[in-house]
């Protein structure tokens, strides 16, 4: 993990020295702070396998995302932000982009995270409002958005009362690794318990006829009773 090399950038200059200096402590030794005006030519320079910026809005967001996937296709982008309710979540994953941090957190958690996304490739995001997800039930998204491919065949899975020896055993991963994935999952999801993933495939329509899981049809959506319980608090 200390062989990644991180690039912060953005917000103040006290705020990204204490994430370099995060960072070091916990041996990425090939942390960088960004403290020039041109993102890009540091970018060029650096090719960092993480990027770590500080946004103020969603079009600055998804602008970032863009310019770096063509500066940097293979970098890891990480943004930090003052409220995520004001950003569209599945859009920016759909962009590219790894992980969404309150700014609020502090820099051992902001580095845990970064360490979760770079070695096990998981989406850290975080717990959004009741009003936001109202508004995604109200117009059906599709909620596999918010895993990753892995994720999604792990869910599958679960609907099919594996356990996580067979997860494991079908996909050539560690038990360790399969639960940090379930970790994840449920994270996204809102969910408690296994219990709760098959009951979220059902509302979901899931179909693993081709392996694919999709909705039943323009029209489903996430029932009353799911939403009240807090299952679908869709990231936490």
């Amino acid at each position: 993990m200390a062989d990644y090399s991180i690039l912060i950038s953005g917000h103040s200059k006290e705020w990204r020295n204490n994430l370099v200096a995060a960072f070091k402590q916990n041996g990425y030794e090939k942390t960088y702070n960004e403290d020039r005006s041109n993102l890009m030519q540091c970018m060029r320079e650096i090719y960092p396998d993480v990027l770590l910026r500080r946004v103020e809005n969603h079009t600055e967001a998804l602008e970032l995302i863009k310019e770096i996937k063509e500066v940097s296709p293979f970098s890891l982008v990480v943004i930090i932000v003052d409220n995520p309710d004001f950003f569209d979540i599945p859009e920016l994953i759909s962009s590219g982009m790894m992980g969404c941090l309150p700014v609020r957190l502090r820099p051992g958690q902001i580095v845990a995270a970064v360490e979760l996304i770079v070695a096990a490739g998981i989406i850290c995001m975080p717990r959004l409002s009741p009003r936001i997800i109202d508004q995604y039930r109200s117009g059906n998204p599709d909620l596999l958005l918010l895993l990753t491919s892995r994720e999604q065949e792990i869910l599958k899975m679960l609907g099919q009362n594996k356990s996580n020896q067979e997860m494991a055993d079908e996909l050539y991963l560690s038990i360790s690794t399969v639960k940090t994935h379930l970790r994840s999952i449920f994270r996204k999801l809102g969910l408690r318990s296994r219990r709760d993933a098959q009951e979220v495939l059902r509302e979901l329509g899931f179909n693993d006829k081709n392996g694919a899981m999709r909705p039943i049809s323009n029209q489903s959506v996430i029932s009353n009773k799911t939403s009240e319980t807090g299952r679908l608090h869709i990231i936490k």
